[in-house]
C-alpha cells in the first residue's frame, strides 16, 4: 500500500478558502487538500478546513458565490464558487472567464 500523497495548498486556494470562512484568521487556517484537478479554464479542489464556513444567506441554494480574482496573468479575471459538504469535505471551484488559469498563479487580488 502506498502512502497518500499530500498536496500543499496553493496561494490562490488559501486566499479564496479564507474568503468563505465565518471568521477568517489567515495565520490559524489549516487547509488540507484532498484532491486538485486543473481543467484548463480553472480548477476544482476538494479540501477540509479547521474553521467554520460563513453561514448561507436566507434562501441561498447551491454553491456559495465567492470573490472575483484579478491578476495580470488572467486577462479577463476569474470567479470562484464553493460547494459545501455536510460532512466537512468541500469543493472549491475557480474558473476564468476567457483564458486558461495558470497552474502557478502567484500574483492576484480578490474582490467581493
Amino acid at each position: 500500500m502506498h502512502p497518500a500523497m499530500t498536496l500543499a495548498p496553493l496561494p490562490i486556494e488559501l486566499a479564496v478558502v479564507g474568503a468563505f470562512l465565518a471568521s477568517p484568521h489567515p495565520d490559524a487556517i489549516e487547509v488540507t487538500i484532498l484532491e486538485r484537478r486543473f481543467t484548463g479554464a480553472g480548477l476544482y479542489t476538494t479540501f477540509t478546513v479547521n474553521a467554520s464556513l460563513r453561514p448561507r444567506a436566507a434562501g441561498e441554494k447551491g454553491p456559495l458565490r465567492g470573490p472575483e480574482i484579478a491578476s495580470p496573468d488572467i486577462e479577463n479575471g476569474a470567479g470562484s464558487l464553493l460547494w459545501p459538504g455536510d460532512d466537512g469535505v468541500h469543493t472549491l471551484e475557480v474558473f476564468t472567464y476567457t483564458h486558461p488559469l495558470p497552474e502557478a498563479l502567484s500574483s492576484f487580488e480578490l474582490t467581493p
